[in-house]
């Protein structure tokens, strides 16, 4: 994590990642994140090829990787930056 937005979680927490991993501030995913400007359903990691893939679900804030809003889905790679609401979190090996 590189701030935690409106979370309890401080800069530098670790979120362990699954193949496919939901986020989003509703309690059905896979990682919560309590911001108040992160949807309920907001995004969608996975792991495929290789490589990880961040898909937006449709949220009304959007996400972004290293400063460029995203549409449909990106692919990640180690050190890239991804906020979501006020949460900024970056992606490590």
């Amino acid at each position: 994590m590189v701030s935690g937005g409106g979370t309890s979680y401080e800069p530098g927490h670790a979120f362990p990642i699954y193949g496919t991993t939901t986020i989003g501030r509703g309690p059905d995913n896979t990682l919560v994140l309590s911001d108040g400007f992160v949807s309920s359903s907001h995004a969608t990691l996975t792991f495929r090829d290789g490589a990880w893939w961040l898909t937006d679900l449709g949220s009304r804030n959007g996400s972004w990787v290293n400063g460029a809003r995203i549409s449909g889905e990106v692919r990640l790679r180690p050190g890239d930056v991804v906020a979501l609401g006020q949460v900024k979190l970056k992606l490590a090996r």
